[in-house]
């Protein structure tokens, strides 16, 4: 930032110079309350409302190569100065509601949050009424009255969060949704880790998917193939006294030794798991995700 001392000095004849030398050069002030105060040192030193209109004009065009106004206010400013003989910003003219909240009021919401460590919008609420109709506060008067809603607009301002700054934790899920973990049999047989495989299609048709189900604990395995997944092509679906049915093709092994308890099923699997699941559930069990190997 460079600073220019005494500009406002110069005379008409040094700013006609000024001006023509400076056409490539761009200026800009560093505040309004700064530029105000310039443009009228200038104006009240040259006597802006006795000079002629060339010598107007050349200061219009100074005020405007200084400050980097634009034209239009840079006439505004003069106008200003001719009609009052000061160069100063207007007030704002916008209509404005009147405060119901103090700033005093907004750090007594917040020294309450802080005490009782931020409660409910209803229960902060009951709280102020009862510090000024129970116990008669004078200072929780306005408060006693507020809103929920505007109480939540309080806790937005800038005033309170300079006060108040509140941390939540992330809450842990309830439910645990697609959790992948290991099954556990605790060495209960029963338990099937399936892993499944399509052939792929060819030009004369779909082709098969090969299952193989192997069991956790005793390691008794099954491999068999089916064109379709259906709730009748799953190991699961079949019991100790059962023989497999469906439209499965060369099995393996028939039927399974014991009750499924459980199956886990491979990424790879994941197209089976609604008829894995049915079936599981006529037994009673759940079906787990394996952790990746």
């Amino acid at each position: 930032m460079i600073s220019v001392l005494g500009a406002e000095k110069l005379s008409l004849a040094e700013i006609e110079a000024f001006l023509q030398a400076s056409e490539s050069v761009r200026f800009a002030g560093c505040g309004r309350t700064e530029i105000y105060g310039w443009v009228e040192r200038l104006l009240c030193r040259h006597e802006y409302g006795l000079q002629a209109r060339r010598a107007k004009g050349l200061l219009r065009a100074y005020i405007a190569r200084m400050t980097g106004l634009s034209r239009a206010q840079t006439t505004r400013l003069v106008g200003g100065y001719v009609a009052t003989g000061r160069v100063q910003s207007k007030p704002s003219q916008r209509p404005r509601f009147t405060r119901r909240y103090t700033e005093a009021d907004i750090a007594l919401l917040a020294a309450v949050d802080q005490a009782h460590e931020r409660l409910s919008g209803p229960a902060t609420r009951h709280i102020l009424q009862r510090e000024f109709e129970v116990y008669g506060k004078p200072e929780f008067q306005r408060l006693a009255r507020i809103s929920n809603g505007h109480l939540y607009n309080l806790r937005r301002t800038d005033r309170y969060r300079q006060r108040v700054r509140t941390y939540e934790k992330t809450r842990p899920a309830a439910v645990q949704i697609g959790e992948r973990r290991k099954p556990e049999p605790n060495g209960q047989p029963g338990f099937l880790r399936i892993d499944t495989v399509h052939q792929g299609d060819s030009p004369q048709g779909k082709g098969l998917y090969h299952i193989n189900a192997v069991d956790e604990v005793t390691q008794w395995q099954v491999v068999l193939a089916t064109p379709r997944p259906s709730t009748s092509s799953t190991p699961a679906s079949s019991t100790p006294t059962s023989t497999t049915t469906g439209p499965r093709r060369k099995p393996k092994s028939t039927s399974t030794p014991r009750a499924a308890n459980g199956a886990s099923t491979s990424n790879g699997a994941r197209r089976w798991k609604r008829c894995w699941r049915s079936n599981i559930r006529r037994h009673s069990s759940a079906q787990d995700s394996p952790s990746p190997r």
